[in-house]
């Protein structure tokens, strides 16, 4: 699982990709990148995380 999404970690829908070490080239690390609905997705949960002071810095008619 290379995605955390919503409090749960889920495997990307997109293409693979690696990291290798520099020195030695080897592959230390794989995964799946997010497709755009998991990135929409991802979008909305952190959205609806409330921000502490967000309240503040809005215009007092959207309060």
């Amino acid at each position: 699982m290379s995605l955390w999404i919503n409090g749960e970690w889920r495997p990307g829908r997109g293409p693979g990709f690696s990291k290798q070490d520099p020195v030695n080239l080897k592959v230390v690390w794989q995964g799946e990148a997010a497709d755009a609905g998991q990135v929409a997705e991802a979008v909305a949960a952190a959205r609806r995380v409330p921000v502490p002071g967000a309240a503040v810095c809005r215009p007092s008619g959207d309060r």
